[in-house]
């Protein structure tokens, strides 16, 4: 009877850290350098489509996403930490880009970051500093090697603050 229960708590203990672990891997993120203090950094890849700015009838700036046969959307986002006890304090940052699946290496810089679509977006209430922008000013390295990408990426937007405007990532997306 003892063995069984030790048998039990083994697996019990042996499955828990191998959980744990998936967890920790589970985005692929290898190093993250350039994420602000007192927020979370995060990337993601989201396949087979691109981002095209459209107007609402207000005249803000929106990101539409599509279904594309040529790019993959790389998304960037900061999340402030905020006190939970207080109301409308969410502050986020979003920066996307796309890139033809096909190519391994890009880099852009100014007014060619357009061919990248690079597209930032601050989330919070924050009166008249809110929306999204197309940025025309900064620089953008993209490399994949052997399963691994490469991600550097500067901005200075016109017209929003930001607080994230200069990272780099290395990542292992999941096929």
């Amino acid at each position: 009877m003892k063995s069984t229960q030790l048998v039990a708590l083994f697996l019990i203990f042996l499955s828990s850290c191998t959980a744990k672990k998936i967890t920790d891997y589970e985005n692929g993120i290898l190093k993250f350098s350039g994420c602000p203090d007192g927020g979370d950094c995060n990337i993601e890849q989201i396949r087979d489509t691109q981002i095209s700015l459209e107007k609402d009838d207000t005249g803000k700036l929106y990101p539409e996403l599509k279904k594309s046969n040529t790019y993959h959307l790389y998304k960037i986002t900061y999340n402030k930490q905020t006190d939970i006890n207080l109301a409308d304090t969410e502050y986020q940052e979003v920066i996307y880009f796309e890139i033809e699946k096909s190519k391994t290496f890009r880099q852009f810089n100014n007014k060619a970051l357009d061919r990248a679509k690079v597209t930032y977006g601050r989330l919070c209430r924050c009166p008249e500093e809110t929306g999204y922008e197309p940025i025309y000013d900064g620089k953008l390295y993209f490399e994949t090697f052997r399963q691994v990408t490469e991600i550097k990426l500067e901005i200075i937007p016109k017209t929003l603050p930001v607080i994230m405007n200069n990272f780099q990532v290395k990542v292992a997306f999941n096929d």
